[in-house]
């Protein structure tokens, strides 16, 4: 049996990183579940969105973002594979402080990815192959703080 409640946090060169956003980027609001977190922001060009990711809001470009969690989640039974998956908490504006969860290689997430890594799909067997330092932001969307 899978125990799918068995996420695990990891730390990398991300902890705590400043993002900003390089665009104007939707916030949506669903229902936490085993492969969304309650918040998940989405570019305006995403596609495959799905329905229970409501809008609640917008981002406005420049908006900065903490990375606060790295974890995996294992997903689609005996036959799926680990991703990583990031949250970012909101630095400004009326949403500050909200964590949202952002779209990586998992193939419920709406595209276009806001991060990828070098590990995309792992199999159950093989976690420990996760490569967590691997991770790269879509410079289309984020980029690091000015200092």
């Amino acid at each position: 049996m899978i125990d799918l409640a068995s996420s695990q946090d990891y730390h990398t060169k991300w902890d705590h990183q400043c993002l900003a956003l390089t665009q104007d980027i939707e916030l949506r609001k669903g229902r936490s579940t085993d492969t969304f977190s309650k918040n998940f922001i989405t570019a305006y060009s995403s596609l495959h969105i799905p329905s229970h990711l409501k809008e609640r809001g917008v981002l406005p470009k420049n908006t900065r973002l903490e990375v606060v969690k790295v974890y995996d989640r294992y997903v689609h039974g005996a036959a799926g594979n680990w991703h990583l998956r990031v949250n970012l908490k909101i630095l400004d504006g009326t949403y500050k402080d909200l964590e949202v969860e952002i779209p990586g290689i998992y193939t419920m997430h709406p595209s276009p990815l806001l991060f990828t890594h070098s590990t995309q799909k792992i199999p159950f067997t093989a976690r420990e192959h996760l490569q967590p330092s691997t991770i790269t932001f879509n410079s289309e969307y984020l980029t690091e703080c000015a200092r």
